[in-house]
């Protein structure tokens, strides 16, 4: 990577035709597998952002699409459960402000590593079994009262790092609240829309945000989440989830600075 980089005149000018097609990538994969974060995060690292940069930055992109995706979840009618999706939202900002100043505080190094490690057990969790089939929110129903904290908690890995927590949020809405994966995909978005703008302020008011990095990628991942949704109705889904595995794998061995 470092040759790649020195190529093009060092990691301060990693060309932003890469950055975008990166965007479109993930785009696509976060339609069609889901944790595309897990792409840009260390893609913004190598080109030459720290860590709390390259956080920060990332959830430029990720807040522009999901705007998209809410508002394309509205035209479509399927924006049922919007006020529940509001209140839970509220429940994660608390974590999201003490996750958001862990992670502008943190030592460069132990972000890079913590999140190569995040980034190897989202590619791990890619084994696991799918939510797309049957309906949730039948295991927790006596103890739903835990999805509360567990959306705290939940809010201070966003605001941390992001990186996998829409399988997370899908993960507690399924089984604490229930509902068919499309409705809970709904959910989630509008959890991870609200949310990201205050965390996403924080940032920028740290000093941590580049925006026409931010914006570059955020092109490419609009675009990719465009052609995603076309190439899940072709079932495409099973070849992108190798594909994510491997290059996820690849990218948080070289944030543990493997090779």
């Amino acid at each position: 990577m470092t040759e790649f980089l020195t190529a093009f005149g060092g990691p301060s000018l990693f060309p932003a035709a890469l950055l975008f097609f990166v965007g479109m990538a993930a785009g696509a994969i976060n339609v069609m597998a889901g944790s595309g974060s897990a792409l840009t995060l260390p893609a913004l690292i190598f080109s030459g952002l720290d860590g709390a940069e390259a956080n920060g930055t990332n959830r430029l992109s990720i807040l522009i699409q999901n705007i998209a995706a809410a508002a394309s979840f509205s035209g479509e009618g399927a924006a049922g459960g919007l006020r529940e999706s509001v209140k839970y939202s509220l429940f994660t900002l608390p974590g999201m402000v003490c996750g958001v100043l862990v992670a502008v505080n943190m030592d460069d190094q132990l972000f890079r590593q913590i999140a190569g490690g995040v980034i190897l057990l989202v590619a791990a969790s890619m084994f696991l079994p799918s939510l797309a089939s049957g309906v949730g929110g039948k295991r927790f129903a006596r103890n739903r009262w835990l999805l509360y904290p567990a959306l705290v908690a939940t809010g201070f890995y966003g605001g941390f790092i992001q990186v996998g927590v829409g399988l997370v949020i899908m993960g507690l809405v399924f089984h604490m609240v229930g509902g068919n994966i499309a409705a809970v995909n709904v959910r989630k978005v509008f959890i991870v829309t609200i949310y990201t703008a205050p965390a996403l302020a924080m940032f920028f008011v740290s000093g941590n945000v580049d925006l026409l990095k931010g914006l570059n990628l955020a092109a490419g991942s609009a675009i990719g989440g465009w052609w995603g949704a076309k190439l899940s109705v072709r079932k495409g889904a099973a070849a992108v989830r190798w594909f994510l595995v491997v290059a996820l794998a690849l990218s948080g061995l070289k944030l543990f600075e493997v090779f």
